[in-house]
């Protein structure tokens, strides 16, 4: 199925692990390019790397904590589309 997302830039949080990994994987099928957020860097990296090579798209992993604690302030993360960058 084409979605119509080649060359769009999708940005996924829990993206190394589960759920987050398996939308991680699909929108890649799709030819999304993608920003990976997880907290695990060494699991993060891994699977970016892997998604990659298997269907040919830029990712963009990044290290964070999503989880919203009292009195933090709001996460955010900016994304352009071209600070995808292929990982390798």
């Amino acid at each position: 199925m084409d979605m119509g997302l080649r060359g769009k830039v999708a940005v996924i949080t829990g993206g190394s692990v589960g759920i987050g990994l398996a939308v991680a994987e699909g929108l890649a099928a799709e030819g999304a390019n993608l920003v990976l957020a997880a907290r695990g860097e060494e699991r993060l990296r891994a699977e970016a790397a892997r998604i990659a090579t298997a269907s040919g798209v830029r990712i963009t992993p990044v290290v964070a904590d999503v989880e919203r604690r009292p009195g933090a302030p709001p996460w955010s993360m900016p994304c352009r589309t071209r600070s995808a960058a292929p990982t390798s």
